[in-house]
């Protein structure tokens, strides 16, 4: 059920006539607020804790604050336990999303429903290598908005294969990867 850290099986959760074509994570971008968060609260308490010594008899400014303090991290421990688990997967039928490090989550949208798909990266993203992909449905409305996710152009050119109509033996191969994308192999090492 569960492979690794925490992170579901897909075999698991596909069914017997799928196939997953890839699967992606959520960019650590997503993390970053809460995580900075809990920082900035852990620097204040410590300003704090300095400004109101041990000898200025503050022992309940300081049990506060330090509690503060540890419901900030525990909170950023928890999000950065859920980004962790988080998964898109996409199958040869359809998208899903899994979510939840105590309650597993999977929300599944049809690829049969899919009508249009909309790919937005900014500035932050294209530097940082994360991108937003919408999934619209055939009335127009959103049937899923896919945020921050890495490797957002390779989903959505997989993703738009998936969806063009058309015998399937008309259409290409799922792309994985472009030549340009190939990795070189493995970083040389530098004996000095």
């Amino acid at each position: 059920m569960v492979d690794g850290f925490g992170v579901v099986k897909t075999s698991r959760i596909i069914g017997p006539d799928e196939v997953t074509v890839m699967t992606v994570r959520p960019h650590p971008i997503r993390i970053v607020p809460v995580v900075a968060g809990a920082f900035l609260v852990a620097l204040c308490a410590l300003a704090i804790g300095y400004v109101s010594g041990p000898d200025t008899g503050s022992d309940l400014i300081d049990t506060i604050v330090g509690g503060v303090v540890v419901i900030a991290v525990i909170r950023a421990g928890l999000r950065v336990l859920a980004w962790w688990a988080e998964r898109i997967v996409l199958t040869t039928n359809r998208i899903l999303e899994v979510s939840g490090w105590f309650t597993r989550s999977v929300r599944s949208i049809p690829l049969s429903r899919v009508a249009q798909v909309v790919f937005e990266r900014g500035v932050v993203g294209r530097a940082l290598g994360y991108g937003d992909v919408t999934v619209s449905g055939g009335g127009g409305g959103v049937v899923g908005e896919l945020k921050h996710l890495r490797e957002p152009e390779r989903f959505y050119r997989a993703l738009t294969v998936l969806t063009t109509p058309g015998p399937a033996s008309s259409r290409p191969a799922v792309p994985v990867r472009r030549p340009d994308e190939e990795d070189t192999g493995p970083i040389p090492q530098v004996i000095i």
